[in-house]
């Protein structure tokens, strides 16, 4: 509408001047002087793109990230080109528009880069592909000033992301977090095994033994996004509290926490619970309880962020904790159920303008995931659902080596896992163009403990006793640079 009448305005405002000019010229020209501007106003207008409904505002916004990594994991050594999971390219829009007085109501649709993600590629595959495009949200909202905001959709649970958007230093963690995701999809490889190639490979992954029990994507940010429903409250003295609920359940909670502490200091904290539970059904079992199946899982996880403003130093601790309860999720030679993942991550650094182009960061720190064992699967007589039960088969024909764990010669139970990591990072931020340059090292140290039922030769026997196995694996190094992009 606007268009429409700043065209008649034109058009009005040059008809004028013609009349000024001459009357008996303007006579002469069969009064079309009008009548052909407004002819060429609507053409303009028919040309002109235009959202479909005024009365929401939208933004259209997102981020190109891409890496190139090089990575040895203690024989054999390569060089990648990856779309980086700590922060994967996306792009999406969101709009919002106002209810009245307080209200506004809005929503937000994205969507992800889903190719060559860094952790699903592999000693074999440098260019996984899965999928080529990932709907990350999809959601209404409404929101109050004073009442809070309740959204439904495909959204984050309220623990989502609770050890990384808690830090200080917006969008560092786009860079680097605590998660293991340079190498996630690669197969350990032991000390020592007859082939020092791809051949000396075991069939156990990294995901495999640094993971909670409830994603296959992490130790730290165990949450993800799901089709929920969720409330969060307004800002209470820098306090705001979440809630969802959704996907036959799973119920989260958090609370989080962000503060200016005079100028000196700003602080940012969470902490979020996680309960998945499931009424124990058969699938297609007509409602018919099955007893070997009960879903019950708890997690929770935490973070703290402070910087000194001054001088920029900054740390950054955070903690994860995962608990799997599934009926029938045991191990099938010990008979217990996995054991308690726990995890625990702290970075240190200083983040300051020592070029014109936009603020340095440079960081270390170390990470260390206890019994991050939830890769370990069986289908335990329901067809829908896989629970852990810790199973090492010494002779199993789909891994690439024929044995699971190269020099393991008898069927085994992984009891327990350990996975060390220090690392150290620079991020170079520049202001003019929304984009920052970046390297960041990783050093992991894997290790896992078999169990097995050995008689006194050391052969496997359903009724010997329970021995450990020795298993000794290689270190894995892993270096990156890239660049992203915000618009």
């Amino acid at each position: 509408m606007a268009s429409r009448i700043g065209g008649y305005s034109a058009a009005a405002l040059i008809c004028a001047s013609c009349l000024a000019w001459d009357f008996a010229k303007a006579a002469d020209l069969g009064g079309n002087c009008c009548a052909d501007l407004e002819e060429r106003v609507a053409d303009l207008e028919a040309t002109t793109a235009d959202k479909g409904n005024k009365k929401v505002t939208v933004t259209l916004y997102g981020r190109i990230n891409r890496i190139v990594n090089f990575w040895d994991d203690g024989a054999e050594t390569n060089t990648y080109t990856l779309n980086s999971s700590y922060s994967p390219s996306r792009y999406g829009l969101r709009g919002e528009a106002k209810i009245g007085g307080a209200w506004t109501a809005g929503y937000n649709i994205e969507l992800e880069d889903n190719g060559n993600l860094s952790k699903f590629v592999d000693q074999f595959n440098d260019n996984q592909n899965n999928g080529v495009t990932l709907v990350r949200r999809s959601a209404l909202y409404v929101d109050n000033e004073k009442l809070g905001r309740v959204t439904w959709g495909l959204w984050s649970e309220a623990k989502d992301d609770i050890t990384k958007d808690n830090v200080v230093i917006k969008g560092l963690d786009q860079t680097m977090h605590a998660d293991f995701y340079m190498n996630w999809s690669f197969f350990l490889r032991p000390k020592g095994s007859q082939f020092g190639n791809a051949e000396g490979l075991s069939g156990v992954r990294y995901l495999d033994i640094g993971r909670c029990y409830s994603t296959a994507n992490s130790a730290f940010d165990c949450s993800t996004r799901r089709n929920l429903v969720r409330y969060d409250t307004p800002e209470w003295y820098g306090f705001v509290g979440s809630a969802s609920w959704g996907e036959d359940d799973i119920w989260s909670a958090s609370l989080r926490y962000t503060a200016d502490w005079g100028k000196t200091w700003k602080i940012a904290a969470g902490v979020a619970y996680e309960d998945f539970t499931d009424e124990g059904f058969n699938n297609g079992g007509g409602g018919v309880p099955f007893q070997g199946f009960r879903r019950d899982m708890k997690e929770w996880a935490g973070m703290v962020s402070i910087i000194h403003n001054p001088t920029g130093l900054f740390l950054w601790p955070a903690f994860s904790t995962s608990e799997d309860d599934d009926k029938g999720a045991v191990g099938w030679l010990t008979g217990r159920k996995p054991p308690l993942m726990h995890a625990w991550d702290i970075a240190a650094g200083i983040h300051r303008s020592w070029i014109d182009l936009g603020k340095t960061t440079f960081w270390g720190g170390y990470t260390q995931d206890f019994n991050g064992i939830g890769g370990f699967t069986r289908n335990s007589g329901d067809p829908s659902r896989a629970v852990w039960d810790g199973r090492v088969d010494a002779f199993n024909p789909a891994t690439r080596s024929g044995q699971f764990i190269p020099g393991i010669d008898v069927p085994s139970e992984i009891t327990g896992a350990e996975t060390t990591k220090w690392y150290l990072a620079v991020d170079q931020a520049i202001d003019s163009t929304a984009m920052d340059l970046y390297m960041a090292y990783q050093h992991i140290e894997p290790e896992i403990d078999l169990v097995s039922r050995l008689d006194r030769d050391g052969v496997f026997s359903e009724t010997g006793k329970l021995k450990k196995v020795p298993v000794s694996l290689t270190d894995f190094d892993v270096f990156w640079t890239g660049a992203r992009i915000q618009f």
